[in-house]
């Protein structure tokens, strides 16, 4: 069983959000099962009026009209569990929540960089962006689970035992869950994959067109997304199709928090892992196009595997000094690079 500060189930979540004294809860959309998808915001609105979008208003050369023009607070958007079953990032995301509000994490640790920093931004946090994935899951620890159980929760299993594979969940959008006898937690109710699954619209893909909306309502200006992989922790550089200054602010944050984690000795690569591709768009190069916000993606480790071993703490720990490091970039030298609209 997890410890007490690593907190991922959907009801538990959902309890301690409606017990918050700073954050300002919201539900930002319903999922294809029917759960209400929350969200946490801190640090003060700055209202602004746009008369248009992104896009147009770059056709017209008009930046003003989509863009705030004296905003002080830029605003980051941390997605969790996009993948249900990456509950990792929700222990990351919970702890962040718990320094927002009293200055220590869950396990009693302070964090004053981050706090510190904060009061510089407006921060929104998704905990569960995809409520359907996690909730079809029963265990709340991954640490517990070997390689088949691992597949078995992340991409489901076909009714003849066979597993669906990462590559499978996506040879099948919709997933035909007719022949499905778990569905995993990388789909919602419908079948969908949320961040590669947009195009579907927002009847069968509600959770990426509610993170779409908030994205646009707020015009944010960086979009950190949080995932959990065998190989953990690192960041992408050169991630989606975006201009060449993107890329290097990504690289940036990527030292920034690389170092970090060398200090802290929690488990800092040697390597950096490119997301440099010039085809398709999921959800982060959606919401680029969208508002021209920093689109980060993170990778957090799975927990106890063969070869890259991390206890809870470290796990969560590792979370909070990415935040650490994006906070303080974006407090002291601004989210989006700069010029950038």
């Amino acid at each position: 069983m997890a410890p007490s500060f690593y907190i991922t189930r959907y009801g538990d979540v959902c309890s301690r959000l409606s017990s918050l004294n700073r954050g300002v809860v919201s539900q930002i959309g319903t999922s294809a099962g029917g759960l209400s998808i929350p969200a946490v915001a801190y640090g003060d609105r700055e209202p602004f009026e746009r008369t248009t979008h992104r896009i147009a208003g770059h056709a017209g050369g008009g930046v003003g009209s989509y863009m705030p023009a004296d905003r002080k607070r830029p605003v980051l958007a941390i997605l969790s569990a996009f993948h249900g079953a990456e509950m990792e990032s929700i222990a990351g995301a919970m702890n962040l929540v718990s320094i927002l509000e009293t200055g220590e994490d869950l396990k009693g640790t302070a964090w004053p960089t981050i706090v510190e920093h904060a009061k510089a931004l407006r921060i929104l946090i998704v905990p569960i962006a995809n409520p359907d994935g996690r909730t079809c899951i029963p265990s709340d620890d991954q640490q517990e689970w070997d390689a088949e159980l691992t597949n078995h929760y992340r991409h489901g299993t076909w009714k003849d035992g066979s597993p669906i594979t990462h590559g499978g969940v996506r040879d099948y959008q919709p997933l035909p869950l007719e022949r499905v006898k778990l569905r995993g937690g990388y789909v919602n109710a419908n079948g969908i994959e949320p961040t590669s699954g947009w195009k579907f619209g927002r009847e069968l893909n509600p959770e990426a067109w509610a993170v779409i909306d908030l994205a646009e309502q707020e015009y944010v200006d960086c979009v950190l997304d949080l995932h959990s992989c065998g190989a953990g922790p690192f960041l992408f550089t050169e991630m989606g199709p975006v201009p060449k200054v993107f890329h290097l602010r990504q690289s940036y944050v990527d030292g920034v928090m690389r170092t970090k984690l060398r200090d802290r000795d929690l488990g800092a690569k040697s390597w950096t892992v490119s997301g440099k591709r010039d085809w398709g768009m999921y959800h982060l190069e959606f919401l680029y196009q969208l508002t021209g916000c920093l689109p980060l993606c993170y990778e957090g480790p799975t927990g106890v595997q063969r070869g890259n071993p991390h206890t809870h703490q470290e796990i969560v720990d590792q979370y909070l000094t990415l935040f650490e490091a994006v906070i303080q970039t974006g407090a002291l030298e601004g989210l989006r690079p700069e010029g950038s609209t």
